[in-house]
């Protein structure tokens, strides 16, 4: 099994899509600073400014200018990377303390709600920067390559889960009196389009993939 391009760092419990787990695979790079002790865990105000730091990186228009260059092929696993980033000020190893943001005491209501908000700000930076980096021109002939495929249904399952997706489709039930199929076809081919296939012609790619990638589990 392949892992996914992207999910958001530091949240191993969380689920982005069956068979996913969000959690961040980089190691500390080579210039971070020397680390308070190996092993240490991070404070509760650690954890706190590492949260609100990180989400107001990710809503930056630096962030947002840096994901658009074409240079980063994955601008999903760079923002990862950078969220990683934020513990190394701290002295903090990061995968010590994405650790620790996973146990965050459920009664603990505000580090809950920070973190649920940098969950869904990762979320909503990821796919805009895949909308930033729209090419002008859809693709109508073109074979669909596997990463695009991997990120299509990455990004889909991103997309399901945000709120705003949910409150949509909920209403759509609601007004239509039925389940709210082709509201998500919709959104599916929208998507596509944003990795620069054109609806139909990424539909017929996608049918293609047992056929393209018989021995890809």
């Amino acid at each position: 099994n392949s892992s996914p391009s992207w999910a958001p760092a530091c949240f191993p419990s969380l689920v982005v899509k069956p068979g996913f787990r969000i959690g961040g695979e980089q190691e500390a790079m080579a210039s971070a600073p020397a680390m308070a002790s190996m092993g240490t865990a991070p404070t509760r105000a650690q954890m706190k400014k590492f949260l609100e730091s990180g989400i107001a990186m990710m809503k930056s228009d630096t962030t947002r200018e840096e994901l658009k260059d074409p240079a980063i092929l994955k601008p999903g696993t760079h923002l990862k990377e950078k969220q990683r980033e934020g513990w190394d000020p701290e002295g903090i190893d990061r995968d010590i303390g994405c650790k620790a943001l996973d146990e965050i005491d459920d009664k603990d209501s505000e580090l809950r709600t920070l973190q649920m908000d940098f969950l869904t700000t990762s979320m909503r930076v990821y796919l805009r920067s895949l909308e930033d980096r729209k090419p002008p021109e859809l693709e109508r002939v073109k074979l669909m390559d596997r990463e695009t495929i991997v990120e299509f249904f990455d990004s889909c399952n991103v997309k399901m889960q945000l709120p705003e997706t949910m409150k949509m489709l909920c209403e759509e039930a609601k007004n239509t009196k039925r389940p709210p199929g082709q509201a998500i076809i919709d959104l599916q081919r929208k998507q596509l389009e944003v990795l620069g296939f054109e609806a139909d012609h990424g539909c017929k790619k996608l049918s293609e993939i047992r056929e393209k990638f018989p021995d890809d589990k």
